[in-house]
């Protein structure tokens, strides 16, 4: 069940990717407009649930494509996202508070990685190579989180859930490649991290070099 945080999230999520689709149809579908597309980027991912605390801001790396036939409205997209974070704590232990002590530091990290399928609608304007797509899907998202136990030891946990994403974005060529600006946002990936209510939601901005076809 989505929490009322999630909810207006979804609600969010979905009012923005319907205004995008409408003005989407203003456009139109170029007569060139590839039939099948593979790109590779990095991002920044913000992680919605404060179970992960300092490392709820991760790095993304993504690879992401789509294709479709030249009759089809909208394209397949296939896509697998990696994001990571990781810092270092020092910490002291006493055998004797305030005389035999030592200090040593702990990597705290997480990772979330996600696999999704979608649909994906592509537009253009007419005399321009810019194009502009809106998205929508099932994800599965698998996380993953650290936490400190104490005498330098640490615990991680983990869970996966199936939920959902929207996205939007936007390509356009340069004289060294061509490139997309995306933006995606999952939602009810409610899960379980150290026995406690999570959720494995979060948003993402993403560059990537494409080549299409």
């Amino acid at each position: 069940m989505l929490t009322g945080d999630a909810t207006r999230r979804s609600r969010l999520a979905a009012l923005c990717l319907a205004s995008l689709s409408v003005a989407l149809m203003g456009c139109v579908v170029p007569d060139d407009l590839h039939t099948g597309r593979a790109s590779l980027g990095l991002g920044y991912r913000r992680l919605s649930d404060d179970s992960f605390g300092r490392l709820g801001d991760q790095l993304l790396l993504r690879i992401d494509g789509d294709f479709r036939r030249d009759n089809w409205p909208v394209a397949i997209s296939t896509s697998l996202g990696l994001g990571t974070d990781s810092y270092e704590e020092s910490r002291s232990t006493c055998l004797i508070p305030f005389f035999v002590c030592s200090e040593r530091s702990v990597t705290m990290s997480s990772q979330t990685v996600d696999l999704s399928l979608g649909a994906r609608i592509w537009r253009g304007f007419e005399a321009s190579d810019v194009r502009w797509f809106a998205g929508t899907g099932t994800a599965y998202v698998q996380s993953s989180l650290d936490r400190y136990l104490g005498n330098f030891t640490k615990a991680n946990d983990g869970d996966s859930s199936i939920g959902q994403f929207v996205e939007v974005g936007i390509s356009w060529p340069t004289g060294i490649g061509e490139f997309t600006l995306q933006w995606r946002s999952f939602l009810g990936t409610e899960t379980k991290l150290f026995g406690v209510g999570s959720s494995n939601d979060f948003d993402e901005i993403g560059i990537y070099v494409q080549k299409t076809w």
